[in-house]
């Protein structure tokens, strides 16, 4: 493989406390990614890529419900499809910050010249017979530090300065209160439907009741108690509870879980805030920080490749008692609040500034606040990158093939199938932008009707930033992370 060709030096290069923050702790903050210009123009293009779906940020109440139409996740994490808006490809998925970043901790953090798993493995032996095993009482730190059997993976040698994007979803978390009260006015509009479908033509007579705790509704009907209750579960948004995006069973392998190639291999997570979330409980980042060093010691334990013992009857009255499966789908694992109970505790909230982003370890267990207890809706934007390997060559060319065909990435939690992508149309969203259920449509169009020479200005707007960037548009190393052009 031949050497990348020298580039400038960083635009951000990371100091000597950064870069052993990430190893020890697995998780690093860099704020300042965006220039001030870039954050505006992109909190611009975030905000009209949601109106071009119907969703107007001055008017949630009414146009909320919209969001619904873009989650595969069912309103997990706020995470919304949207992949390709110009604003996005250019600010984010090749910025060159973003890149440099993660290029730096590939090197710090992974082997990249060929190392076997063998070799790391004896450079642990020998470091703990040479120094000897840490006390017991010593600092959690210093214990963790012994290991660098983690740096190693599967995958050969790579060049750290050769990497691409792996295009990745936008999150827009609504405040709790906000996405219940959303969630209820769509449930109780469905009710109020059903309710007069279902009454006799002759009866005309009005609905009977208005219910709905502590909210603005105008909507009336009448509800039975068992209906009261599913209220409280309404909410179109619910929180990203903790999760890996890897299978801690596989990990060390190139193969997946149903013995089949790795479609990618990305090491290093991260996401660019556009909003400050520096509380916690405001719907913002939570990570259970060193996991990644203790990671391969938990993958091998029962709790987490099948904790549940299940007792199961073979056919013949006989009783045979076996582990449960491993709970990871394809590269997603839950963690479960009692197997995992430990993890739990140790999560936390990681604040991050607008216009920063915060890189991790794919090892750390991560999640978004149970609430969002705030008064505005976070956003984010997903992006990563993956080092020059085979497996992410082969990822790569497919990925290209998607956006130049403007359809959904294959590989975001859940499978894309290609009939029924050209069915829904192949665009940025995992459904069409009706919005399904309510009277959201109606209000939407009462809100334009009030604002119609704002809402027309702002529909120029709102298409030019989704409109596809054309491939010139991209910059020489925009080109070569997108795999346009070979490195």
């Amino acid at each position: 493989m031949p050497p990348a060709k020298e580039e400038k030096e960083y635009t951000i290069k990371l100091s000597p406390d950064q870069v052993s923050t990430y190893l020890n702790e697995g998780i690093l903050v860099v704020p300042n990614i965006l220039t001030p210009l870039q954050l505006e123009r992109t909190k611009i293009g975030f905000t009209n890529t949601l109106k071009y779906h119907k969703i107007d940020p001055n008017h949630l109440k009414e146009t909320g419900c919209n969001l619904r139409s873009l989650s595969s996740t069912n309103g997990s994490g706020g995470v919304l499809d949207i992949f390709y808006p110009q604003w996005k490809m250019l600010n984010i998925v090749t910025n060159k910050c973003l890149f440099d970043v993660t290029r730096q901790l590939w090197e710090a953090s992974l082997c990249h010249n060929g190392e076997s798993e063998g070799e790391m493995m004896t450079i642990n032996y020998h470091k703990q017979q040479t120094e000897g095993k840490p006390d017991a009482n010593d600092a959690e730190d210093e214990e963790e530090e012994e290991d660098s059997y983690h740096k190693w993976h599967p995958f050969g040698p790579f060049d750290c300065r050769r990497g691409y994007a792996c295009i990745d979803r936008i999150g827009y978390r609504l405040p709790t209160t906000l996405a219940e009260e959303i969630g209820n006015e769509i449930y109780l509009t469905k009710l109020q439907k059903n309710n007069q479908h279902n009454q006799p033509q002759s009866a005309n007579r009005p609905v009977k009741k208005k219910y709905i705790d502590n909210s603005t509704s105008t909507i009336t009907t009448t509800i039975s108690k068992k209906q009261r209750k599913k209220l409280k579960a309404n909410s179109i948004q619910r929180s990203l509870t903790p999760h890996l995006d890897c299978c801690p069973k596989m990990y060390n392998s190139t193969y997946d879980i149903n013995n089949q190639p790795k479609k990618k291999w990305r090491p290093i997570q991260c996401f660019v805030a556009l909003t400050t979330n520096d509380t916690q409980n405001t719907g913002g980042f939570e990570a259970c920080s060193k996991f990644h060093l203790k990671f391969h010691e938990w993958s091998k334990t029962p709790t987490s490749i099948g904790a549940t013992v299940a007792t199961i009857s073979s056919g013949d009255d006989s009783i045979k008692t076996m582990m449960a499966p491993s709970p990871c789908i394809g590269e997603y694992t839950h963690i479960r609040p009692k197997e995992d109970a430990e993890i739990y505790k140790r999560m936390k909230h990681i604040p991050v500034p607008e216009g920063g982003a915060v890189f991790w370890d794919n090892r750390i267990p991560h999640a978004n606040s149970y609430v969002h207890d705030g008064d505005e809706p976070r956003m984010v934007v997903y992006a990563s990158f993956l080092p020059d390997v085979e497996c992410n060559r082969v990822y790569v060319e497919k990925q290209l093939e998607d956006w130049r065909n403007w359809k959904r990435p294959r590989d975001m939690w859940i499978e894309v199938d290609d009939d029924d992508d050209k069915k829904k149309g192949g665009k940025n969203s995992s459904s069409s932008n009706k919005c399904i259920g309510s009277d959201c449509g109606n209000k939407a169009k009462n809100i334009e009707d009030d604002e119609e020479k704002t809402h027309l200005k702002e529909s120029k707007s709102d298409e030019e930033e989704n409109i596809k960037m054309r491939e010139e548009e991209f910059t020489p190393i925009g080109r070569k992370i997108m795999g346009i052009d070979p490195w």
